[in-house]
């Protein structure tokens, strides 16, 4: 797994940066020199860990009594591309609490959670967007959904019941896409797998 790491307190970001890297994964930065005073995309596009290198999962490590510092935007940019962000240690004080993920001091172990690709945000955006179709009244429920991305693509899963019309499933997975469309711009393919009924897709 890539992993941005996101260390504006250093020397608990080496401490990370060592166990990822004991475990296999690969780890970059925005600002690989401590001292740097833009990053490394701003210098080098190419070397743009979000925009150019395809990371898997973002990990910030802040200090928490501090307010948030220009080595922390690497955080802002994986959020604007819709890549997972885990605070290490994060707290509901935390500017960062309505997009990240917070840890305890498991923080490898939660990280590592994200290496299936599950993008829980954007399951949350296709189920508000399903329940305003006349076929989720009707069923009283929303069809079960799951949404992993992978190398720019993202996989949609639809669970669906058998009393489903095609034109119902239809409806669901048109609304199902333009929601992951409009949260994720960026991810070059939506593929999408119906399952539980005799699909047409």
């Amino acid at each position: 797994m890539k992993i941005l790491l996101v260390d504006s307190d250093r020397c608990e970001g080496a401490v990370l940066a060592g166990e990822f890297q004991q475990r296999g994964h690969e780890v970059v930065r925005c600002f690989p020199e401590a001292d740097a005073s833009v990053c490394v995309g701003a210098r080098e596009p190419e070397r743009c860990p979000v925009d150019s290198l395809g990371c898997d999962v973002a990990v910030l490590v802040r200090e928490q009594s501090s307010s948030p510092r220009l080595s922390d935007m690497g955080a802002v940019c994986a959020i604007r591309r819709h890549i997972p962000v885990v605070e290490a240690y994060g707290q509901a004080s935390s500017p960062f609490s309505d997009w990240a993920t917070p840890t305890g001091t498991a923080v490898v172990e939660a990280v590592e959670e994200f290496d299936a690709g599950l993008r829980p945000r954007l399951v949350q955006a296709v189920e508000e967007a399903l329940l305003s179709l006349p076929v989720v009244a009707r069923l009283g429920r929303v069809p079960r959904v799951a949404v992993r991305g992978h190398d720019g693509r993202v996989s949609l899963t639809i669970e669906l019941p058998d009393e489903i019309t095609p034109v119902e499933e239809d409806a669901i997975v048109t609304w199902a896409v333009r929601a992951i469309r409009e949260q994720d711009p960026f991810s070059a393919t939506t593929d999408v797998m119906v399952t539980g009924r005799v699909s047409r897709h």
